[in-house]
């Protein structure tokens, strides 16, 4: 969202809990009855700007990491944030929405299903894998549009702009504030009313997805295994000749636009794809791309990336990937200055969430921890120096269709980590594979080696 209007919007977010703190009961409500205009508008605009900071922070990833680290594929909030414990974010919730959408958000899980948000020894931490919005929204809460006001609810329609679509006319959503206990609360987010309202609405549950894909497997039915991984019709036209039985054996974690299950499948004519015999399978539908879709189908015994135990070896691959993309080189010295300067600076961000601004020494240390390298000398690109520092560009970007398989312990001492490459969403065509190879340092951790 632009930083102009969520600057704004925190700033009368502070008003609203501070200044005005006298006007709100402690459940969010200050009206009295019989309700009249301007009150219906400025309880609108306080329920819509509470909703943009919950669409904020929920949609958008909007918390600010600490320094010190990921845990256990957690980070931990900023103490200078507004809200710092489960404690005031429920309270938030609750002075929003109604109970049982209040109740669903702090219920909301992670991409790999894990809680959104949890709380360790005083400490709120984020999930370093939230579900974003497909879309970026922006609105106005103070420019709502009263349609219908009681003295139990008032109807309003806001316009809501797509950031990423900003040549798009903005959307027109009506939404109804309801009064709970003498207190104004919404049903609705408008972010997740806005994506309802361009995404397709007919789709199934995470489960009967998985059950449709399990059944486009066994029949074959390739038109419907494109449908259920959100490819395009043809793309698996050639599996015609599939002899494959599969169906669901047990439901692992299932909530609103996600599921994980465990499937039984026996492979009598894989084609080259599906490995023949029986296995179980771990079976991922999610709506990371707006649709439920099939994104995960490999078997347990062959788990990939984030289905692995926590290492060190896969953590720094999946840093470099996310950075740097596909290249290959058989030695540290055949990797250019430019990306090297910039897998130091990503990989030290990750061990300092927040850290975006490194010195030259800094750099040079990293250098020779992570890629074996002494007196390496960081790349003064215009894109990352300026006034004396290095700075990281951009930001990480999604493995997309990419598979990192469990490390390997090699007999000479390497660690090794098999990654395939894919062109559809399924993993299972046009395979390329790279081997990245990592050494141990004196003190155990590990420096890049090689990709080839």
């Amino acid at each position: 969202m632009k930083l102009r209007r969520i600057l704004a919007v925190l700033m009368l977010s502070a008003l609203l809990l501070s200044g005005c703190a006298e006007e709100m009961t402690p459940s969010g409500g200050s009206l009295t009855e019989p309700i009249q205009t301007e009150e219906a508008g400025e309880a609108v605009e306080q329920l819509l700007t509470r909703d943009y900071i919950i669409g904020y922070l929920w949609y958008s990833d909007g918390f600010t990491a600490a320094e010190g680290g990921m845990e256990e594929e957690y980070l931990p909030v900023s103490p200078e944030d507004d809200y710092n414990s489960l404690e005031e974010l429920e309270a938030l919730l609750k002075n929003t929405y109604t109970a049982e959408t209040a109740e669903r958000y702090l219920q909301m899980k992670d991409r790999i299903g894990r809680p959104r948000f949890i709380e360790r020894e005083g400490k709120l931490y984020k999930s370093a894998y939230p579900v974003v919005s497909t879309y970026l929204w922006d609105y106005s809460p103070e420019e709502a549009e009263l349609l219908e006001t009681d003295e139990q609810e008032v109807r309003f329609a806001v316009a809501v702009t797509n950031l990423l679509r900003e040549e798009d006319p903005p959307l027109r959503l009506e939404l109804t504030a309801f009064r709970e206990d003498g207190a104004w609360h919404l049903s609705d987010n408008v972010v997740e009313l806005a994506e309802r309202s361009v995404l397709p609405a007919e789709t199934a549950a995470p489960r009967e997805q998985a059950e449709r894909f399990l059944r486009a497997l066994s029949e074959p039915d390739p038109a419907l295994l494109a449908e259920t991984t959100g490819e395009p019709d043809g793309l698996y036209d050639e599996w015609q000749a599939l002899k494959i039985s599969a169906s669901l054996t047990e439901t692992l974690e299932e909530y609103e636009g996600y599921g994980r299950y465990r499937a039984a499948v026996t492979v009598e004519e894989g084609l080259d794809v599906f490995p023949e015999g029986s296995e179980t399978y771990l079976l991922v539908v999610s709506s990371e791309g707006g649709l439920p879709a099939v994104s995960y189908f490999e078997p347990e015994s062959d788990p990939a990336y984030p289905y692995l135990p926590e290492d060190p070896a896969v953590e720094l691959t999946k840093i470099f990937l996310q950075r740097e993309g596909y290249q290959r080189f058989r030695d540290v010295v055949w990797l250019d200055d430019d990306t090297a300067t910039d897998y130091l600076m990503a990989v030290l961000s990750y061990e300092n969430p927040g850290k975006m601004t490194f010195s030259e020494e800094e750099l040079k240390q990293a250098a020779e921890r992570l890629l074996g390298l002494k007196d390496f000398l960081p790349s003064r690109g215009e894109r990352v120096f300026a006034n004396g520092a290095y700075y990281l560009p951009g930001g990480a970007q999604s493995l997309g269709s990419h598979l990192i398989r469990a490390p390997k312990m090699e007999e000479n001492g390497k660690h090794t980590v098999l990654v395939e490459r894919f062109t559809d969403r399924l993993h299972k065509l046009g395979n390329d594979r790279y081997l990245f190879t990592f050494g141990e340092n004196a003190d155990g951790s590990l420096h890049l080696i090689s990709i080839t």
